[in-house]
């Protein structure tokens, strides 16, 4: 998922 690599960036929204 591209959003887990942008999610791990911001907070980390999405563990998966």
């Amino acid at each position: 998922m591209f959003l887990k690599s942008v999610g791990r960036e911001r907070a980390n929204p999405f563990p998966e």
